[in-house]
């Protein structure tokens, strides 16, 4: 699913109101995980762009040049938290959160 590029929100829009609603509801609003996990990520740019890459290389190539960096950068600066480490693992992404406690 790609967003219309004329579309006024993004998904992590989206991502983020969940978040709010849903952690209100249950009671962990503002807790934050200490990891997020993209699981099976198929983006063929994704894919293209952070091939044989690792350390500092690969967290600024996957959050400012991939789409499925690019909406974690978008939630982290929603939710008031940065990736400070991704990581790739056969075909996951883990993306190490920091949000300065």
């Amino acid at each position: 699913m790609f967003r219309v590029k004329t579309e006024r929100f993004f998904g992590s829009d989206l991502l983020a109101y969940q978040y709010r609603r849903i952690g209100q509801q249950q009671g962990f609003y503002g807790i934050l995980p200490d990891e997020i996990r993209q699981l099976n990520v198929r983006n063929p740019l994704t894919l293209r762009l952070t091939e044989g890459k690792t350390g500092e290389e690969l967290r600024q190539i996957f959050l400012t040049q991939t789409p499925n960096g690019k909406l974690l950068q978008r939630l982290g600066d929603r939710l008031k938290f940065t990736v400070s480490r991704v990581e790739i693992q056969q075909a996951d992404y883990i993306s190490w959160i920091d949000n300065g406690l």
